[in-house]
């Protein structure tokens, strides 16, 4: 072979070393050094291109091209994956979230509702009822809640109608005791000295 079939000869396989090792890197999923072994190998093709057969040229610009598609199609791809997969990793996260903040409301729930069921035994009915109001403005479905709310608000106006017949009960008591009191005649008037039928005389 002469000088210029040595290096055609050259040229061809550094080309198809690049092109090899655009594919290789293409199937490990690193686009960038794909495609820049891709541009290598079209930078060796055209500052050959006048000394390469056209047949040769065409083959191997046809193999690049081609690689170079692959490459956009597969990083295209690969970007797709990995968006869904951070969109799923978000999703999950969220609602990991939404779990995790579901399940802290669900205990502060439960945490007002027992406190409410204390101050309940103790008949402390006002404070029952506005732990009670909390709890329904966190779950306001929350039938327990609902259930108790409806318990407690009875046994308050009860706890109030009892205190008020007490009330009135005593203030009747007080004032029987006052109009009696009132009845009872002065002893001085009905009391007659000893001496009263002189004292008599004297004032005839």
């Amino acid at each position: 072979l002469g000088m210029l079939g040595l290096r055609i000869q050259a040229v061809q396989a550094k080309v198809n070393e690049q092109l090899a090792h655009a594919r290789t890197e293409v199937d490990a999923r690193r686009f960038t050094a794909a495609r820049d072994a891709v541009q290598q190998a079209r930078a060796l093709l055209d500052q050959n291109r006048h000394d390469l057969p056209r047949v040769m040229y065409d083959d191997l610009k046809g193999q690049a091209d081609a690689l170079a598609a692959r490459i956009g199609d597969a990083q295209a791809r690969a970007e797709q994956q990995e968006q869904q997969q951070i969109d799923a990793a978000r999703q999950a996260d969220a609602q990991q979230s939404r779990l995790e903040a579901e399940r802290a409301e669900y205990e502060q729930v439960q945490e007002l509702l027992r406190r409410a069921l204390a101050f309940q035994r103790e008949q402390r009915y006002d404070r029952a009822l506005e732990l009670l109001d909390q709890a329904l403005f966190h779950d306001p479905n929350n039938i327990a809640a609902q259930g108790l709310r409806e318990v407690i608000a009875q046994s308050q106006r009860t706890q109030k109608f009892n205190a008020l017949l007490k009330e009135r009960d005593t203030m009747i008591g007080d004032h029987s005791i006052d109009n009696t009191d009132a009845t009872r005649p002065f002893v001085p008037i009905l009391n007659y000295p000893p001496d009263w039928p002189e004292i008599s005389r004297r004032r005839l």
